[in-house]
């Protein structure tokens, strides 16, 4: 039996009893040096992350071509435009029958889901999403351009104009809901089809704008325009960032 000399003994742990006693076997042998360590790796090279657009175009496209939560991922100017001709289309139909209370009454809840899917009831013209809630996003990335860091000081200019007529359409389109809500709750023929015939003059104001002041022209910062005006202002923006809208 061979006997492990004394210190070799002394040192052994339990748990390395099993490494060790080849060192200890013989005594005579110098214990092997220990293994070198492989050298580290050299850290992998940072891959660049793709190039993104700039903010203003993702903006401009929300608002043009593409936005999530619309019908089929349209932009959210093509979809209040959508919107808008339903509205009108039922904002014209509520006076042809004016002696028809229930008439009135069909005609403007449509209006009202047009405007505002939470209410009314639905059509059969209207896309679902809701004039007032895609004229409210066009004001929300309107002014995520024009505070947009790449944004140049004309595109800014102009996203200031799209906010303009964005919020004189979304002031028409409230006053649109507060009306058609009215028709709804009128008793009489009388009644109804005198907010029915402010309706049918106002609702074109929503896509064309107003000449608010007599002027005979629309106001160039935007204040007086609407949808039209909108997509103008856009397509000119555009084209300063090589897009095609």
């Amino acid at each position: 039996m061979t006997v492990l000399p004394r210190p070799c003994r002394a040192l052994i742990p339990a748990l390395l009893l099993t490494g060790l006693i080849a060192g200890c076997a013989s005594p005579n042998k110098p214990a092997a040096p220990p293994a070198a360590e492989a050298p580290a790796a050299a850290p992998a090279a940072t891959k660049a992350p793709p190039a993104k657009p700039g903010e203003v175009v993702g903006y401009m496209t929300r608002i043009m071509q593409e936005a999530s939560g619309t019908p089929q991922g349209i932009g959210l100017l093509p979809t209040a435009e959508g919107e808008a001709q339903a509205a009108l289309k039922y904002a014209a139909a509520i006076s042809t029958q004016p002696d028809k209370l229930d008439w009135m009454h069909d005609q403007a809840a449509y209006l009202l889901h047009t405007l505002d899917p939470s209410t009314g009831k639905p059509g059969d013209s209207e896309l679902g999403y809701g004039l007032i809630p895609a004229i409210k996003g066009i004001i929300t990335n309107g002014g995520l351009i024009a505070g947009s860091s790449d944004a140049t000081e004309t595109i800014r200019a102009q996203a200031r104009q799209v906010v303009a007529s964005a919020e004189n359409a979304l002031e028409r389109s409230v006053k649109l809901k507060l009306l058609a809500e009215a028709i709804l709750n009128a008793k009489d023929t009388k009644s109804a089809a005198a907010f029915a015939r402010t309706v049918t003059t106002d609702a074109p104001k929503v896509v064309d704008g107003a000449d608010a002041n007599g002027d005979g022209r629309l106001a160039t910062d935007g204040s007086e325009g609407g949808l039209t005006a909108i997509g103008g202002v856009m397509v000119s923006m555009g084209e300063a960032k090589g897009l095609s809208f």
